[in-house]
């Protein structure tokens, strides 16, 4: 089975999905590629305070097998990646545990599914939350930008799963974490009948794509991840993997007993040596090697920044105004108290950057002086490059009276004063704390 060919049979089938479920049709097929709304699926993996206020069409167009955004113990302030979002439910979710200093990125590589999220945004008013198009196994971050990963039922579907567990690490900071619901194996897989592992149909429905559970973990360690969990989910009951696809059948059909399934006919059938399809939920952490790591502005953040940035002799009027969009800190790792420099979890590091149209102003980079010189300044400040560019920024501007040569080093090259947009030059940056010192640097960003 080529690979091409398994991912224009997923799009295709998702898209269809999604235009269907726009035209208040119900999803075609078997596993988790349909029957979500018409079994209740939604209902039953979700708790009810899940889904107050979700648009019907979010609800409908569920068609995973667990409830990550539930059970994945995001803290307000994370920034959280979705993998295949789909119609969005999970996403919203997301949205609201991770509140208004939170964010959330759903990636999709179906367009409809991506129209549908948006129209789904809009309806729900969740403003936190933005939408990209790429493929799990080439996602469109850069490295360590993201807090926590999660999935429903997706990387099954996905030809070179290490590919993207080696891209889900990448995309982590330090300590970051994934926790995705998935279909998984329980014996050998490949006691599968041949028709199914060669369908198409199969493997778009959850079923031929899924790994056995040892091959999930060991996948996960060989990327680099730890603490890895995986846990047989409490959701829909298990099935034998015969029972959905059958030994004679070269494609799940809407008749047959799936692992999402929630009728009352569920007890294995036809059993094909013990091999059993369920849903699972799998936990992993990402090292936190170092001494310190990167994360998103949270309210209790401001007396620390403050701090910082009065030590550096840097304003802190209004800036814990902007946690909630552009800031980051450094907080310190699980090294630093070796070394004498505090707990885990103080700030040491910050920087910012206001969004003014399609340019953004850095702005407020300063290190607690304890920590000066061991590259802190220098991994916030790539790091808001970094956040820049996902936002789908132009260029970066900022004003510095004694730094150029050290963000010179970082892409920076000085621009008249004249040449920022308009918009920023009306800025407090620009007319009350740099209002003549201070030499205006420009670094253009890559979309």
């Amino acid at each position: 089975m080529a690979e091409g060919d398994v991912k224009t049979h997923v799009r295709a089938t998702y898209g269809e999905a999604a235009r269907r479920v726009s035209g208040a049709q119900e999803p075609p097929g078997c596993g988790c590629s349909g029957r979500g709304a018409e079994s209740g699926l939604a209902q039953r993996l979700y708790g009810a305070g899940d889904l107050v206020g979700q648009p019907p069409v979010a609800v409908a167009a569920s068609l995973g097998c667990g409830n990550p955004a539930a059970r994945a113990e995001m803290a307000p302030g994370e920034v959280v990646l979705d993998l295949g979002s789909g119609g969005g439910l999970d996403a919203f979710i997301a949205a609201k545990r991770v509140g208004s200093f939170g964010r959330v990125i759903g990636l999709d590589m179906t367009d409809e599914m991506l129209e549908l999220a948006r129209r789904n945004q809009e309806a729900a008013g969740v403003t936190n939350v933005k939408f990209l198009k790429g493929d799990i196994e080439a996602m469109p971050l850069p490295d360590a930008s993201v807090d926590l990963v999660i999935s429903n039922c997706v990387i099954n579907l996905a030809t070179d799963k290490q590919q993207v567990f080696r891209e889900a690490f990448r995309v982590l900071r330090p300590g970051g974490r994934l926790a995705v619901s998935d279909m998984v194996f329980q014996g050998d897989p490949s006691r599968l009948p041949e028709a199914v592992r060669r369908s198409l149909d199969a493997w778009a429905g959850c079923v031929a794509g899924a790994l056995e559970e040892r091959d999930y973990r060991a996948g996960l360690a060989k990327a680099g991840f730890t603490q890895i969990t995986l846990e047989a989910d409490d959701g829909p009951p298990p099935c034998e993997a015969s029972a959905c696809c059958g030994e004679t059948t070269t494609a799940p059909s809407s008749s047959c007993v799936c692992p999402c399934d929630t009728g009352d006919d569920t007890r294995p059938r036809d059993a094909t040596d013990g091999v059993r399809l369920v849903s699972g939920f799998i936990r992993a952490r990402k090292p936190d090697t170092g001494p310190w790591r990167l994360r998103q502005t949270r309210p209790e953040d401001s007396q620390a920044v403050g701090r910082i940035l009065r030590e550096a002799g840097l304003p802190e009027a209004g800036v814990a105004d902007q946690f909630s969009t552009g800031f980051a800190v450094a907080v310190t790792g699980r090294e630093s108290d070796d070394a004498g420099r505090g707990p885990e979890g103080t700030v040491i590091g910050v920087a910012g950057v206001e969004v003014h149209g399609r340019n953004g102003l850095l702005r407020s980079v300063a290190v607690d002086g304890s920590w000066l010189g061991v590259g802190v300044g220098e991994t916030l400040t790539r790091d808001r490059i970094a956040w820049s560019a996902t936002q789908g920024l132009e260029a970066l501007y900022l004003l510095t009276d004694t730094a150029a040569g050290f963000f010179g080093r970082l892409g920076f090259e000085p621009v008249d004063r004249s040449q920022a947009p308009a918009e920023m030059q009306r800025s407090s940056e620009f007319t009350t704390v740099c209002r003549a010192s201070g030499m205006c640097l420009r670094r253009r960003l890559e979309g």
